[in-house]
């Protein structure tokens, strides 16, 4: 799926967060990765401990902002300038990094 700054919606932004969830994140950290009731969430899977979580409006608002100063790759499958994430979503600064960098296709 190829997101663009004209088709995208709170709808494929789920679908997204969910193909991310079930391909890599479970991958990543041994985590749980899903998006429920325009939320998305990230539990650690050996402790059911909740990571982090914030609003998908507040991703969309984000990536549209993201998409206007930076378009679209689907070489590098970027959703947008993750990396900014402010760290409130997560105590632990490298999982918002190692997050980042998964989104970016990076690993």
């Amino acid at each position: 799926m190829i997101l663009d700054q004209r088709a995208i919606s709170l709808a494929d932004l789920g679908l997204a967060v969910d193909i991310l969830s079930d391909v890599k994140a479970k991958k990543m950290f041994g985590a749980n990765a899903f998006a429920h009731q325009n939320k998305v969430f990230c539990m650690v899977a050996k402790t059911g401990e909740m990571v982090f979580k914030f609003d998908v409006q507040e991703v969309y608002d984000r990536m549209v902002t993201d998409f206007e100063a930076k378009p679209w790759s689907p070489t590098k499958r970027s959703f947008g300038n993750w990396l900014e994430l402010p760290k409130t979503y997560c105590d632990d600064q490298d999982i918002i990094l190692e997050w980042a960098a998964l989104a970016h296709g990076s690993i």
